[in-house]
């Protein structure tokens, strides 16, 4: 079934798996909105107004991110994407801080994780996209766009 959705993509057929998979790595680096939007039409079978309804935005926002990711999406297919060294060898990353006052154990081991250690490690000098982020360090936008969201609720 997903293989005969994934053809109104790009109708065409659809017969290589490595396209398949190029497919999949390609939808996994769509931010959230574009992606949402299409796995509801594509795979979910929803109409463009099912769509809209579902994800509480415009018709038109909907033909607008459908149109954007096929878009992306066939563009990405036929690039060769290298993703970065991070993607199979995160950094180590070690958080030292000079501090008056009260010790902040959360804060702390904030870092001791890989994910938000590797963010950090590599958008602090550099700003980068979650696109970007991805594709360095072999993560799914879903999950960096999470892990991130977590991290604005700590500061703010």
């Amino acid at each position: 079934m997903t293989v005969y959705l994934l053809k109104r993509i790009f109708t065409e057929e659809i017969d290589n798996v490595q396209t398949l998979n190029a497919l999949y790595r390609e939808l996994s680096l769509l931010s959230n909105e574009y992606r949402k939007c299409t796995i509801a039409y594509y795979f979910d079978g929803l109409s463009c107004a099912e769509t809209a309804a579902k994800l509480h935005i415009s018709l038109e926002m909907v033909k607008y991110y459908l149109f954007k990711s096929r878009k992306m999406l066939k563009e990405g297919i036929i690039m060769e994407r290298e993703f970065g060294t991070r993607s199979y060898k995160p950094a180590d990353f070690r958080f030292r801080t000079i501090y008056a006052g009260k010790y902040n154990e959360e804060y702390h081991n904030l870092f001791t994780r890989k994910l938000p250690g590797n963010i950090l490690d590599c958008a602090y000098y550099t700003p980068m996209s979650i696109r970007e982020l991805t594709v360095e360090l072999g993560v799914s936008a879903a999950y960096l766009e999470d892990e991130i969201a977590l991290e604005r609720e700590r500061i703010l």
